[in-house]
Order: C-alpha cells, then sequence, then structure tokens
C-alpha cells in the first residue's frame, strides 16, 4: 500500500477529531487547602509536588 501526502492527512484528522471527541474534560479548583495541596471539583485532592510552602495558618 502505498500512502501519500493527502492520506497520512487525512487519518491525521480522524485521529484528532477522535481524540477532541472522547478526550475527558478538564476539571477545575474547588479550593486549595494549602500552599501545595488543591482539590478540584471531583473532590479529588492533588498535591503539587517541587512546592516548598511553609504549614503555617493551616487551619484543620
Amino acid at each position: 500500500m502505498k500512502l501519500n501526502i493527502k492520506t497520512v492527512l487525512v487519518f491525521a484528522a480522524i485521529i484528532i477529531v477522535i481524540a477532541i471527541i472522547i478526550w475527558p474534560s478538564g476539571h477545575t479548583i474547588s479550593n486549595v487547602k494549602d500552599g501545595n495541596t488543591i482539590i478540584l471539583d471531583n473532590g479529588v485532592e492533588v498535591r503539587l509536588i517541587g512546592i516548598t510552602s511553609t504549614e503555617e495558618g493551616k487551619n484543620s
């Protein structure tokens, strides 16, 4: 099977459209727990690695 540029571009366009349709929607930050932990709108806590923050002022 000989692949020309048109075939490759059509195939790439199909893959991009499928990825856009299937790709999960992004989540937003609903709360900041402390300086390096955030809580997403679906309840998942995400700890940001590489962020150095003090625990000063933490109300937990």
